[in-house]
């Protein structure tokens, strides 16, 4: 992924008195070149990630529709915020919050930013700073009370905790606990365990998916680097007013591609792309069925998944062959296939190994032929970090930064994984296995209800059958 790592602070950082310049940098890639400079406009930390899912980009110049002197002190606030909740909240192993944790609290500043100039309206109030905002108490419950969304009360307490822990003589003033304000915190439920009439049906939808994929699994990587060629698979009108030479010139339709690379069976269904516009689509929702086979047999994380690389997938030997004294072999080896991964952060990547089934080794072996083929169109070589599951959109956008496509079920649906329906009995399972929950008056487990389905339900759901 390119991660460098945090750096402690330097000596003069270290200074409660000192200042970033206009020049000073947050943020370098791995070539060293600096994705986040104090006086720009956009802060980009992707660099420094621990997770797989590219995280947002700060745009400063995005805030406000319009920019004068009220709204460029309010951004020179948040961004002086910033720079001391990314070297002094003491957050991790390091002594820094990540980049991840850095854009949650990114969310609530923005919305601060924004409350704090709306009060505009308020001819008594007038513009706020995040100063007053931080440090007043009825200003706090104003904001708390016109941004009522779901989470928002943990996240804006979770911000309020790192500004303290930076310090008043850093920041300048005293900012306000979530205590003195009884700001109450929402605790999320659980993943919950999966019924099981719900876990047999996901595993028969999953199974016969990976199965059509599979069928094309030796032809998947020449097909896909085709489409290095961006005219290769555009219909005939399309390719009429872009290249010049006319018939002669002309590159093959998509269902003539798809023909003769004997993927019409694979590439139908909710896999179907009689367009070049839908490959990339279809190629991230057999990304999605085989990221959860994976989930399904091995009960990662949704982190550990996605973090995987090309080269995931080894053979490691439990039973070494047995050999006479005259030399002759009387047992073969024995091996099994392991997954690696990395577990969750801790400052520094840790390898962690994972038993990997038949089908699970037959998953990888598919992501990994597709992952090929997109490689050629990246211009990269799967063996040098190259993570397993490549974004397929680099098809419709060719400047299309390396990492991982969007995989979660808001980008993907799966009909026959929505038509899985809640029923009474199931809700009655669910009960069982969290009496203190009240399963019956939450809207998302309703009875006739498609099941929610995320991938940490599978890890959860196999620690319940072990136990």
């Amino acid at each position: 992924m390119g991660n460098l790592g945090a750096v402690a602070p330097d000596a003069a950082m270290l200074d409660i008195n000192f200042k970033p310049s206009s020049k000073f940098v947050l943020c370098r890639n791995k070539h060293g070149t600096p994705t986040a400079i104090y006086k720009e406009w956009m802060w980009d930390f992707n660099p420094y990630r621990l997770g797989a899912t590219r995280v947002t980009k700060f745009r400063f110049d995005k805030i406000f529709k319009a920019i004068g002197p009220e709204n460029k002190a309010l951004i020179d606030e948040v961004k002086y915020i910033i720079y001391c909740l990314a070297y002094f909240a003491g957050g991790g192993r390091l002594g820094r919050l990540s980049a991840k944790t850095l854009e949650q609290r990114w969310v609530v500043l923005r919305s601060a930013v924004l409350f704090c100039y709306e009060q505009i309206q308020k001819p008594l109030v007038g513009v706020l700073s995040l100063q007053q905002l931080f440090s007043t108490p009825v200003y706090l419950a104003a904001f708390i009370a016109e941004r009522a969304q779901p989470h928002f009360p943990q996240m804006l307490s979770a911000l309020l905790a790192n500004l303290i822990s930076v310090g008043d003589d850093r920041l300048g003033y005293r900012v306000i606990s979530s205590r003195d304000i009884e700001l109450r915190r929402h605790e999320p439920n659980q993943h919950p365990v999966i019924p099981t009439r719900i876990y047999l049906e996901l595993i028969n939808v999953l199974q016969d998916m990976l199965d059509q994929i599979h069928r094309g699994v030796e032809s998947l990587e020449c097909f896909v680097s085709k489409f290095c060629d961006e005219f290769y698979g555009l219909a005939h009108d399309v390719q009429k007013s872009l290249l010049p030479g006319g018939k002669a010139n002309y590159r093959p339709i998509m269902t003539e591609v798809l023909q003769a690379h004997c993927l019409n069976e694979v590439f139908s269904g909710v896999f179907s792309c009689s367009h070049k516009r839908g490959l990339s689509p279809a190629l991230l929702k057999m990304q999605y069925i085989v990221k959860n086979v994976i989930h399904l047999y091995t009960g990662m994380r949704e982190q550990e998944v996605l973090r995987m690389q090309y080269d995931c997938l080894s053979d490691e030997i439990y039973l070494k062959e047995v050999v006479d004294d005259n030399g002759v072999t009387r047992d073969l080896a024995r091996s099994v296939s392991v997954l690696s991964t990395t577990t969750k952060f801790t400052g520094y990547k840790k390898s962690e190994s994972w038993f990997a089934p038949s089908e699970v080794v037959k998953a990888v072996k598919i992501a990994q032929a597709i992952c090929r083929g997109l490689a050629s169109i990246y211009k990269i070589d799967v063996d040098n970090d190259c993570p397993l599951f490549l974004n397929p959109a680099v098809l419709r956008k060719r400047n299309t930064d390396v990492g991982v496509g969007k995989l979660g079920n808001f980008y993907n649906k799966i009909p026959l994984i929505e038509g899985i329906r809640i029923e009474l009995s199931d809700i009655q399972e669910l009960a069982q296995t969290d009496t203190k929950r009240d399963f019956y008056s939450e809207p998302e487990f309703a009875v006739g209800r498609s099941w929610p389905l995320t991938g940490h339900q599978f890890r959860r759901s196999l620690a319940a059958l072990r136990i």
